[in-house]
């Protein structure tokens, strides 16, 4: 009747449907990286100090749970360094009465390379910046520090040496190895006792 008056009721707003969470995604677990397996037969660690044959190299010198890989002038052979490297955990450089060591020393052993450019503890400099390292071109010429006598000269030319000068005395080169994985099922075997030097005994006439 009265319809000029009349006013429209408001439409009312539409109640928001709530927007549910998202469901995160589960976090995959992280596939756990494969354990080498170790021997007994492949690592120096739990064997009395001696003479052994370790990861099939013969003649290998082990002492404190570590591989002699060279000593002085003479050292195994590069085919023989990485077959133990791959059991080893870290390389140890001994001279002067002082220790450097280097985990990551062990990789480059393993994959033919040299040490041009890694980092180690003790007291020891290296200088590769900028350096040609003409000499070091992998076992058993390790380290060049070009430019610097008073750095790491791991050559065969310098005796192996922390400087450019040959050591004093005999330096060593040594790789810590791994221990067993089933280290209780291993039995140490006595060492391979050094030669006994007979005289020579002339024939009776």
């Amino acid at each position: 009747t009265n319809q000029g008056s009349c006013t429209p009721e408001p439409t009312p707003a539409p109640t928001p449907v709530p927007t549910p969470a998202p469901t995160p995604a589960p976090t995959p677990e992280p596939t756990p990286v494969p354990t080498k397996f170790v021997g007994c037969d492949d690592t120096c660690s739990g064997k009395a100090d001696g003479e052994y044959t370790i990861a099939g190299v013969s003649g290998v010198y082990c002492s404190n749970g570590a591989a002699r890989v060279q000593r002085c002038g003479d050292y195994l052979p590069a085919a023989n360094v990485q077959a133990l490297a791959a059991f080893s955990t870290s390389v140890i450089l001994q001279a002067n009465g002082q220790t450097a060591t280097s985990v990551e020393a062990v990789a480059s052993l393993v994959a033919g390379q040299t040490w041009q450019g890694l980092t180690w503890s003790g007291p020891w400099c290296t200088e590769t910046t900028g350096c040609a390292s003409i000499d070091a071109t992998g076992w058993p010429n390790m380290i060049h520090s070009c430019g610097r006598t008073d750095c790491i000269h791991w050559l065969e030319s310098s005796q192996f040496s922390p400087t450019y000068a040959p050591p004093q005395g005999c330096s060593e080169t040594w790789l810590d190895m791994s221990m067993p994985t089933n280290q209780g099922s291993c039995t140490t075997a006595p060492p391979t006792p050094e030669p006994e030097v007979r005289p020579t005994v002339p024939p009776t006439q």
